[in-house]
């Protein structure tokens, strides 16, 4: 290792990059919201829309179990291939499709205040810690 350089990643919040990335969706309760479901490649026509019909309806019961509402159509992704989540491979003989809407939150929730020690909130454009000084602030 040469001496003098930091292999760790540097570590701060930008509250201001943040606040201002999800300014936009202060006063919008909708939010869209993606599910996936898998098929065989064989599986086609009349069988593939009822399949895709049938987990679209589960997506819907689901969100609505946490507590949001279908707010339009749902919308149905073409197929692509399925890759392993582990080591990134195709999986040969399966597609997956994603099911998208637009979901509102039935209730809304009372916003909660999140304190964030300052030693890791970000005040400076040269300020920099690594991972191991953030933790140590938490």
């Amino acid at each position: 290792m040469v001496q003098g350089t930091n292999i760790e990643p540097e570590f701060l919040i930008d509250t201001a990059a943040i606040n201002a990335k999800y300014a936009k969706y202060r006063d919008d309760p909708r939010r869209w919201w993606t599910g996936v479901t898998q098929a065989d490649s064989d599986c086609r026509g009349e069988s593939l829309q009822r399949k895709l019909y049938e987990a679209s309806g589960r997506f819907i019961e689901a969100m609505g179990k946490r507590g949001w509402d279908l707010e339009g159509k749902v919308y149905v992704a073409p197929a692509r291939p399925v890759k392993d989540m582990a080591t990134g491979a195709v999986i040969l003989g399966k597609f997956e499709y994603a099911i998208r809407g637009l979901f509102k939150m039935a209730h809304t929730p009372k916003p909660d205040r999140i304190e964030i020690p300052a030693g890791l909130v970000k005040r400076e454009q040269d300020q920099k810690i690594t991972l191991s000084e953030a933790v140590k602030a938490l």
